[in-house]
């Protein structure tokens, strides 16, 4: 049969392990819990109490669970990169884009902006391709359109013709 610190490391390793696979930085304490535990199991007492390991991991996981977890997302928050990249799309608002699929208030459809195809989703009205809109913002990566306040009357086009849709290839 196992040794229970066997038991208990392997357990905490695993955990540990799995944390890079389930986000949220909440198992990975558990882990450290079950490791703390196997480091105790070095005492013949605790050792032969099963009810004392489980008492002593679910203390020492919710412990450092409450105590370490801000720190520890402080110092694994990592970064981002290209933020002045993605906040030119969203200060974009105004901009005109194409529509190269149908865009309604039931279902999404697809835009040329800025020479890439964007999914559209538009909250009031229904565009039909080849129409002129506006993009109002960004929401994930999908932008918000609507209809095209600056076009000239009689529905010309009102973005030129190096900005409008390209055959797809």
């Amino acid at each position: 049969m196992l040794e229970p610190w066997f038991l208990w490391a392997l357990l905490g390793l695993l955990l540990v392990g799995a944390e890079t696979f389930i986000p949220g930085l909440a198992i990975i304490f558990f882990g450290l819990g079950a490791l703390a535990t196997a480091l105790l199991c070095a005492l013949p007492a605790v050792a032969a109490s099963p009810a004392a390991q489980a008492v002593f991991w679910t203390l020492s996981s919710l412990l450092s669970l409450v105590l370490l977890r801000k720190r520890f997302k402080r110092l694994l928050k990592g970064t981002i990169f290209y933020r002045q990249g993605e906040d030119e799309v969203d200060s974009l608002s105004g901009e005109a884009a194409v529509v190269l699929e149908r865009v309604s208030q039931d279902s999404p459809g697809r835009v040329r902006f800025r020479g890439t195809s964007w999914k559209a989703v538009a909250y009031l009205e229904s565009f039909e391709p080849g129409e002129t809109v506006r993009v109002v913002s960004r929401e994930g990566l999908a932008l918000v359109v609507t209809r095209d306040f600056l076009s000239p009357p009689g529905g010309g086009p009102a973005i030129d013709q190096a900005e409008s849709p390209k055959e797809d290839r």
